[in-house]
């Protein structure tokens, strides 16, 4: 039989002495060795622990990966094996990754799959869950072969801290580090020095960070920049992709649920900052300065771009000083351009300027098939109220509350376009659908897709005795109707017909059901 790790916890911890205090903890909890020894592969399995109490705060290897170190450096090196249903908590790093350290740099590989796993407490400089290292070397020009990709299904990050990158740090610096995420949460982490609460992808000088995120939630993040997310392309590549994605709640200075950056020196090289978001909630976010849901800047020389795409993405509810829900900035001679389709900007609020929208520096937004509150130039954009069902005022984020589903008679009703609409939306629900009854299915605006509310009845029925009975026998037949739907049917009937030579007694209902003419 299986192991209960719930019932039944084993804890491995860096407590060597057990008295409770941080003297003389160990530096590292668990060490997985893919360099000395063999590659570390999938069939290397961790199942079922907790992980605690280390304390990594010695000089170079030991100032980074608490928890664990799982160790892929260098040329032909691997540390990609499989951890489940395991809890880090607790740990420190003086450096990197207190709770792991996934070190795929100098043209190493680090890519473990995490299923049911939780990082919580735990504090590093960078990184205070995980730290995932594919950097390579910054002289070379070329982007090296060092990656460090890790796959999440079903994640917590709860509580962490660092300087950078509070809940994960992913450094593509001339290398890759672009984790798959499903089903993952990110809740109260905290960047107490700068950049992101959640999560910190960094794409620097060729490398790559750009993670893809599916059913994932930012919620009570904090950071100076990006509260939920920190995205930075310097003269590589960021470009994450996030699809039915929620932030919720989170706060910064600068993007309060989401961070984009582009920053290019010198020449030929280039900087991509190109997050494409698809069914994403922007709600209850702050920021003290620019872009209360998102904040979008590029900086220095040409062939510096930040380039969001946005389809099917809510705000509402979020606060800042320039841009409530989203604001672009444009610095030098970068260059700074979102495009919004399907999109529902709506009850935000600015204390300066942009209340739903700011444009700065000759900033560029494309904004078609949307709800922008007080309006907004393009094609089928319209400024009326999308009647959500559940709105909040901006003054009071962050904030979690509030339900931003269309109610009926809403205006975002099939008024989006069928031209790159997602195949299902935020919860799950098929798009598109006929929501206005007209014939033709056309996408909602919007996060959610509307479905209207519909009795859903089910008639069973039943016999008893099942066998044969005595002439003038008793046999009762029991019939069951129900609405298991999101809406009241009040004149609904139904008939049965009794077998030939059998006589009708009488009905015997259950409390509030109703029968007319014995029917």
């Amino acid at each position: 039989t299986q192991r209960d790790w719930v019932a039944h916890p084993t804890v491995l911890s860096g407590d060597l002495d057990g008295d409770g205090t941080v003297t003389g903890n160990a530096y590292h909890v668990l060490w997985l060795d893919g360099v000395s020894h063999l590659n570390i592969t999938s069939a290397t399995v961790i199942d079922g622990f907790t992980i605690t109490a280390a304390r990594a705060n010695g000089g170079s290897i030991h100032s980074r990966g608490g928890g664990l170190y799982c160790n892929g450096y260098d040329s032909n090196h691997a540390c990609s094996p499989t951890l489940a249903n395991l809890i880090f908590s607790d740990n420190l790093a003086n450096v990197y990754g207190a709770g792991m350290y996934c070190d795929g740099s100098s043209n190493g590989k680090c890519n473990p799959t995490l299923t049911h796993v939780t990082f919580s407490g735990n504090d590093a400089g960078y990184g205070g869950g995980i730290y995932n290292d594919g950097s390579g070397d910054e002289e070379s020009g070329s982007r090296s072969a060092s990656e460090s990709s890790p796959t999440l299904i079903d994640v917590i990050f709860s509580g962490n801290r660092a300087h950078d990158g509070g809940g994960m740090y992913n450094n593509g610096t001339a290398g890759t580090s672009s984790p798959a995420l499903t089903g993952v949460t990110f809740y109260n982490n905290t960047a107490h020095g700068y950049n992101g609460g959640g999560m910190h992808n960094r794409g620097y000088y060729t490398g790559e960070s750009s993670p893809v995120l599916t059913n994932v939630t930012f919620i009570s993040n904090s950071a100076m920049y990006g509260g939920g997310m920190y995205n930075y392309a310097y003269e590589g590549t960021t470009s994450p992709r996030l699809t039915n994605v929620i932030f919720s709640g989170n706060a910064s200075d600068y993007g309060g649920g989401m961070y984009n950056m582009s920053y290019r020196e010198a020449f030929p090289k280039t900087a991509r900052c190109t997050p494409i978001l698809i069914n994403v909630l922007f709600s209850g976010n702050s920021a003290r300065y620019y872009g209360g849901g998102i904040d979008n800047g590029s900086l220095g020389a040409d062939d510096a771009r930040t380039a969001a795409t946005l389809i099917n993405v809510t705000f509402s509810g979020n606060s800042a000083q320039y841009g409530g829900g989203i604001s672009n900035q444009k610095m030098d001679t970068a260059a700074t351009i979102s495009t919004l389709a399907n999109c529902i900007l709506w009850g935000n609020t600015a204390i300066s300027e942009g209340l739903q929208l700011y444009n700065g520096g000759v900033a560029t937004t494309t904004v078609l098939y949307s709800i922008v509150e007080g309006g907004y130039g393009g094609t089928g954009n319209l400024a009326n109220d999308p009647q959500f069902v559940a709105p909040i005022a901006a003054s009071s984020a962050p904030t979690t509350t509030g339900n931003f589903r269309l109610s009926l008679g809403s205006p975002a009703i099939d008024a989006g376009t069928n031209a790159g609409c997602p195949t299902s939306d935020l919860g799950g629900l098929i798009r598109p659908l006929d929501g206005d009854e007209d014939g033709t299915a056309t996408c909602d605006m919007g996060a959610y897709e509307f479905e209207k509310p519909r009795p859903a009845l089910s008639l069973a029925k039943s016999v008893s005795p099942a066998a044969a009975v005595p002439y003038h026998g008793t046999v009762t037949y029991t019939v069951s109707f129900s609405n298991t739907g999101t809406l009241s049917d009040t004149t609904a009937m139904f008939t049965d017909t009794l077998p030939t030579d059998m006589t009708f007694g009488s009905w015997i209902m259950n409390p509030g059901a109703v029968a007319a003419n014995n029917r």
